[in-house]
């Protein structure tokens, strides 16, 4: 499996739905919003929940730009949902597409 569908399936299951096309039709909605939603729609309650969805959320976001030089490796997306690994300061998830 390649990083762009590894990141499709997480797509897939934080919005509950089948995802025919990830990269437009979630890398087009705001940010807060996509987030919101989620958090939403998976009935999470805490601080630490937000938490977790919104990094898996910037992970699958990462594994699905458009150009494959700007995905990350399946190590490097393993550290990061690890916590071995930190997003890097200032870059938001919507950079780069």
């Amino acid at each position: 499996m390649d990083i762009y569908k590894f990141g499709e399936m997480i797509l897939e299951i934080l919005t509950r739905e089948r995802l025919t096309n990830a990269g437009a039709s979630i890398h087009s909605k705001p940010w807060e919003v996509l987030l919101r939603e989620i958090y939403n729609e998976n009935g999470a309650s805490s601080a630490s929940s937000l938490q977790e969805i919104k990094l898996v959320l910037e992970v699958a976001m990462l594994c699905t730009r458009s150009r494959s030089s700007d995905r990350p490796s399946m190590e490097d997306v393993l550290k990061l949902l690890s916590g071995l690994k930190h997003l890097e300061d200032g870059r938001t998830s919507k950079e780069g597409q």
